[in-house]
């Protein structure tokens, strides 16, 4: 619910920045809408029980990006997930990602801000989709209903010859008993 709550405060006050400074300030949006048929047949591979489970999943996502200037910039991704169809009791095919529902419900995916604090050196802080080289370590996995996203701290030093990036993220949650 809080990050509901400061994603309508961030929107509202997006407005305000962007009529204050026409000339330096940038808006821009995207949106994407997808929705699978997902066919299990047999999932639990038993000769007994042959059942077979399907269902129809739904994503909506909307984003949009922020730049005040040149050096400071903020995003914002919100995303609705439902399965189509779903009745509660019974099985669904869903995906393995343990922060994803199989029932309606809205997010926000990732809630990031940019800022360049010299030419060469870029700050990256927030819930941010972050993958490392073929996604084999850490990646988005945007096949999954809900990709991934960290809350952390992300900073890329670019040179000529080479580009750093040194990364803090929250990768898991430890609970505790």
């Amino acid at each position: 619910m809080r990050r509901v709550l400061a994603a309508a405060v961030l929107m509202a006050f997006m407005p305000t920045g962007h009529a204050q400074d026409q000339a330096k300030a940038d808006f821009s949006h995207n949106a994407e809408f997808r929705a699978r048929y997902l066919l299990s047949q047999n999932p639990g591979a038993s000769k007994k029980d042959a059942t077979t489970v399907s269902g129809i999943d739904q994503r909506f996502k909307l984003g949009t990006m922020f730049r005040a200037n040149e050096k400071f910039g903020a995003g914002l991704t919100l995303m609705h997930n439902a399965t189509w169809g779903h009745d509660v009791n019974t099985e669904t095919v869903g995906d393995t990602n343990t922060g994803a529902t199989t029932e309606n419900f809205l997010s926000v995916n990732q809630a990031f801000a940019t800022w360049m604090v010299s030419e060469e050196f870029n700050l990256k802080f927030g819930r941010q989709n972050f993958q490392i080289g073929d996604g084999s370590v850490m990646a988005v996995n945007d096949w999954e209903k809900t990709p991934y996203a960290f809350e952390g701290v992300s900073g890329t030093y670019d040179l000529d010859f080479g580009r750093f990036t040194v990364v803090g993220f929250k990768y898991k949650e430890l609970a505790t008993t």
